[in-house]
């Protein structure tokens, strides 16, 4: 794991971060960390690192406030629904 950087575990994350996003628009960190730790072969022993884990965590913290900063105009697949404005709003 030592010759591997922060920098390469994150530069893989954000490449792949859209293949472990799930059906609510969520990422599913663990699954960003096993995978990046597998292809990135950091496995010390049997376990991930907990590098991979943090950045994983962050990244998907990262996103989540970048989507909840995004208008939304659409029902989610999971239920929740956002109308296209707050003046749509009923008392």
């Amino acid at each position: 794991m030592s010759a591997i950087t922060n920098r390469a575990i994150r530069s893989w994350m954000i490449e792949h971060l859209e293949e472990h996003r799930d059906d609510c628009g969520e990422i599913n960190a663990t699954g960003l960390a096993e995978g990046c730790c597998l292809v990135l072969d950091g496995y010390e022993g049997d376990d991930i690192p907990e590098a991979f884990f943090e950045i994983a965590g962050w990244l998907s913290v990262d996103d989540e406030r970048k989507q909840a900063a995004r208008p939304v105009e659409r029902e989610f697949p999971c239920g929740e629904f956002a109308p296209e404005s707050h003046e749509s709003w009923e008392d």
